[in-house]
């Protein structure tokens, strides 16, 4: 963003200049301008202003000098700067993984919903083929390291309205950094809404709103996925049937699957110092 603005400036800069240079030129008998003076502004008398004046520019001056000792490190170390962050939401048919006899035996997770034990990467891909796993969304964002990103899928509800949302719809912020040493820390929120039918009056259905949001910091290496996982819901579910529509209860939960790629170009082993993002 702030190279495409970079670049609209120049354009408009240039742009003003062309003009300028396509202005008739003054005849021999017009009068002289006189050239504009620059714009001057007293020095400040006060001692505590001055003061905080020269604390401005040492700290510019250590910024600059912290500055370049980071993109040496980062040469140095070959940290990557540029990645991309894949996210996957997964809904898991619990009420059918029970029957094919396939439970959770990955680390225990701990959130305000508990302790649970997670799925592994094995098992729900013997439940994606049985036809227990259901992928949501998978946004995949580009971010650079040390910035926060954001992506919307779905139009979320006008001014918080949260009756009047009709398709589901998931709002994921990102800030993402380089620890170095093939590690990378990525903050993230994932917020996803979905409608729900809830109480019935004379006009219809009052809809509602169900949310889930998984609020995380998630430390790993380059290219590894990481598992999140939540509660168990009940469902009500109604399906076509031979016999007509049959309404069924299932137990289902959210997964999220979190991997991060590293995207920095490398030459010979050896980071070009171009890969490094501008400041």
């Amino acid at each position: 963003m702030v190279r495409r603005l970079a670049y609209v400036g120049l354009a408009s800069l240039l742009s003003g200049v062309a003009g300028a240079q396509s202005l008739s030129a003054p005849t021999a008998n017009a009068p002289l301008t006189a050239a504009p003076q620059p714009i001057t502004t007293p020095a400040p008398a006060d001692p505590a202003v001055l003061q905080k004046l020269q604390l401005l520019r040492e700290r510019i001056d250590q910024r600059e000098q912290l500055q370049r000792e980071i993109d040496q490190l980062i040469l140095e170390t070959q940290t990557p700067q540029s990645m991309t962050v894949h996210f996957e939401l997964l809904e898991v048919n619990h009420s059918l993984a029970t029957k094919l006899g396939i439970a959770p035996s990955g680390p225990q997770l701990t959130g305000s919903f508990g302790t649970h034990p997670s799925w592994t990467l094995d098992e729900l891909e013997k439940l994606r083929q049985a036809g227990a796993v259901q992928t949501l969304v998978s946004p995949r964002m580009q971010i650079q390291s040390g910035e926060q990103a954001t992506t919307q899928i779905g139009a979320a509800p006008a001014n918080g309205d949260e009756a009047k949302i009709d398709s589901p719809y998931t709002k994921l912020e990102v800030r993402a950094d380089s620890l170095g040493n093939n590690q990378v820390q990525v903050d993230f929120r994932l917020d996803r809404g979905s409608p729900l039918e809830g109480k019935k009056t004379d006009n219809g259905p009052i809809p509602k709103t169900e949310h889930t949001i998984i609020n995380s910091r998630l430390t790993s290496k380059f290219g590894a996925t990481e598992t999140f996982g939540g509660p168990t819901i009940e469902r009500t579910r109604t399906r076509r049937r031979a016999l007509g529509r049959v309404t069924e209860t299932v137990m289902v939960e959210n997964v999220l699957l979190v991997r991060i790629d590293a995207e920095m170009p490398r030459t010979a082993g050896v980071i070009p110092a171009t890969a490094i993002s501008p400041r």
